[in-house]
């Protein structure tokens, strides 16, 4: 059971750098967790696929830094996209200690640059009150475990052998739409689940 796959991710972070930039256009930055992690550089490499489509063509990508999922780190290298880069007007951080460092370091400068990225509700809540996050995601955690509790039991019971193509249901999650195991036997949850002014408050984690 996996959360989300990175196309998905790259799609989203894609997508709010464009609803986050004025008109979709404009100059953009990423601040990722480490220059060797895996899942970064995938979901990074997903993202900038997404960003040569034509919907695209307005954002310029300036930079990709890393700040070694260090708050110290991270901090420094949002400061200096802000010195470097002083057109830019998003800064897309796939790491819950980037986000955050990303956002403290723009509201602190009073800068009308916007953060996003992946992160969690409890540590953005503020900065989507303020508008510094205007949107970010995530995936669903309670969701998460609610889907792969699902699978176990009915893996159980015998509703499901876990074979490539089956479908099955399961209450609550997908809009009442089916999931299909993919394959090498992996569920994935869903698209990231994007955070914003009008739901930021429901979520506690």
């Amino acid at each position: 059971v996996n959360q989300t796959d990175f196309g998905l991710i790259g799609q989203s972070m894609a997508g709010w750098a464009c609803d986050l930039a004025p008109n979709c256009t404009g100059e953009i930055a990423i601040l990722s967790a480490t220059a060797t992690a895996t899942n970064q550089n995938a979901w990074i490499a997903s993202m900038k696929t997404v960003l040569a489509g034509t919907k695209y063509a307005g954002l310029k990508l300036d930079d990709v830094v890393y700040g070694n999922d260090d708050p110290q780190a991270s901090t420094t290298q949002a400061q200096a996209l802000l010195q470097k880069y002083p057109n830019l007007k998003v800064i897309i951080a796939p790491t819950t200690v980037g986000i955050l460092a990303a956002a403290q370091v723009v509201k602190q400068a009073g800068s009308s640059v916007k953060v996003t990225g992946l992160g969690f509700p409890n540590d953005m809540r503020s900065f989507v009150k303020d508008g510094t996050t205007p949107e970010f995601g995530l995936w669903s955690v309670p969701d998460l475990g609610y889907l792969a509790y699902w699978i176990a039991a009915k893996l159980v019971s015998g509703d499901i052998k876990g074979t490539v193509g089956e479908t099955f249901t399961v209450p609550s999650l997908n809009g009442g739409k089916p999931y299909t195991i993919a394959a090498n036997n992996v569920v994935i949850l869903g698209p990231p689940l994007t955070f914003n002014k009008d739901n930021i408050d429901t979520f506690n984690f």
